[in-house]
């Protein structure tokens, strides 16, 4: 009889330490506090430096504008509203339609990508996927967000990653879409101004199959031989292959001979060789994909695009192509009309909890193991 009383009492005391638990975790959640992102200073320096690249490649397009003759180019092939005003005043909002247009944009999405503070963004995503100063990742970024590619360079270098870049050269509407001064003629020209560190590595013309098979019609104004030749004369290598597997095998060949121990993946945009073709194109997801969660949903293997190649291998990766979601999931306002002072967003703050109450509980429930255990050695002895 003694023995059932104290079964319950112990039972009691099991319930009551269940509850506190609980109720330990609740107050721990709901008293989540916002402090500074541990980074805070390096996303300022970053977004700071984004703004910058912005200005510098807007004065250049300005530059060009003036000594370039267009003829009767943007008349004919673009939408001229968008080529004659620099919306938001960045110059970094491209025509509708040109010759190297690849599909059609959104536009509230590529004023989006105009925010410097995606900068931050970057740099919080490394943090949360514990990246070390040195570690290597590779950034794959079409013309179709050119800042965001920009602005992710520039974070990996501000927190001392090493960088491997890839482009190509084709733009969905609203995006890089001057042939005279392409995603590609912007990041040389950042390399050559030391406003980046790390030059291109592979360059491609990007569109259906890679090689710019939908690209527009092309005049005397902006030949496609004048894209190309210009890549050549740079020494950067220059992947044209039409066969979409073995342009993914070459280009990770390629990777694999210039890095040691790739860490992440980075894909802004869509082009193909990144997202992948046919049913193994990867549109399910955005913002951080973690390898350890990925489950491939095909033996196909054929037409599978640098995010699954990546995630196969273990390798993290970032996605960027719904911004609508990505600026909801970083506190960044979307489509906006006034470009944002670097410093907004939830990307520069991190939730802290006090612990305290979870600590106390932890430590309640170890006492009363302690002191049951001890009980039941007294009474076995």
């Amino acid at each position: 009889m003694k023995r059932k009383e104290e079964n319950k009492y112990f039972l009691l005391l099991y319930y009551i330490l269940a509850i506190f638990i609980i109720l330990a975790v609740i107050i721990t959640l709901s008293t989540a506090s916002y402090s500074t992102h541990r980074h805070y200073d390096m996303q300022i320096e970053a977004s700071n430096k984004t703004l910058s690249a912005m200005t510098i490649l807007k004065e250049r397009e300005e530059e060009m504008s003036k000594n370039y003759d267009y003829g009767d180019f943007y008349e004919t092939f673009t939408d001229k509203k968008y080529f004659d005003e620099n919306h938001l005043n960045t110059g970094m909002i491209g025509a509708e339609y040109t010759a190297i247009t690849t599909t059609l944009g959104n536009l509230d999405s590529k004023i989006t990508s105009l925010n410097p503070n995606f900068s931050a963004v970057y740099i919080k995503m490394f943090n949360e996927l514990s990246l070390k100063k040195g570690d290597e990742i590779v950034i794959n970024s079409s013309g179709s967000f050119p800042m965001l590619g920009i602005s992710c360079i520039i974070a990996a270098e501000e927190y001392g990653l090493k960088p491997f870049i890839m482009t190509s050269i084709g733009a969905s509407s609203y995006g890089a879409t001057n042939p005279a001064f392409t995603i590609f003629d912007m990041l040389e020209y950042l390399y050559e101004n030391e406003i980046v560190k790390t030059r291109i590595s592979i360059v491609s013309l990007g569109g259906n199959s890679d090689v710019g098979e939908n690209f527009g019609e092309f005049n005397e104004y902006a030949d496609r031989n004048l894209i190309i030749e210009r890549i050549n004369k740079s020494g950067v290598t220059f992947l044209y292959e039409k066969h979409f597997d073995t342009n993914i095998e070459k280009r990770l060949q390629i990777i694999n001979e210039n890095t040691e121990n790739v860490k992440l993946f980075a894909n802004i945009g869509g082009n193909s060789v990144g997202i992948g073709v046919r049913e193994n194109a990867y549109y399910k997801e955005n913002g951080i994909l973690y390898a350890n969660k990925y489950k491939k949903t095909s033996f196909i293997t054929s037409g599978e695009g640098l995010i699954e190649k990546f995630l196969s291998n273990g390798v993290d990766v970032i996605q960027m192509l719904n911004l609508k979601q990505i600026a909801a999931d970083y506190g960044l306002e979307y489509g906006f009309n006034k470009l944002p002072d670097v410093g907004t967003g939830d990307a520069y703050y991190e939730k802290t909890y006090n612990l305290t109450y979870s600590i106390i509980a932890i430590l309640a429930v170890l006492a009363f193991l302690i002191y049951y255990k001890k009980r039941r050695s007294t009474k076995e002895n």
